[in-house]
């Protein structure tokens, strides 16, 4: 089993793992409740820059949006059976 939960806006200003990049409190209530769930590897981030990243995947910091777009390939990517590869929007 996966969990996938949203990105966050508030961000590190440095390069980390994707679970660790984002500081806001909604995300990590997000990541939390997901970890009651699943171990931090079968933890997946929709990214607005990135796409579907795992947790652990190091990124970058940013300054975009997730958009009715990027929500609409997320939900196209699970209903096809997504294989756990990257998968930039």
């Amino acid at each position: 089993m996966i969990a996938i939960i949203s990105c966050g806006k508030r961000k590190s200003p440095y390069a980390k793992q994707a679970h660790q990049l984002y500081e806001g409190v909604y995300f990590k209530m997000l990541l939390k409740n997901a970890l009651r769930l699943v171990e931090l590897p079968h933890i997946y981030i929709i990214s607005s820059r990135y796409g579907l990243v795992n947790s652990k995947q190091i990124i970058e910091p940013y300054s975009q949006t997730i958009t009715a777009n990027t929500w609409s390939i997320a939900g196209k990517i699970w209903s096809r059976g997504w294989d756990g590869g990257g998968s930039k929007f």
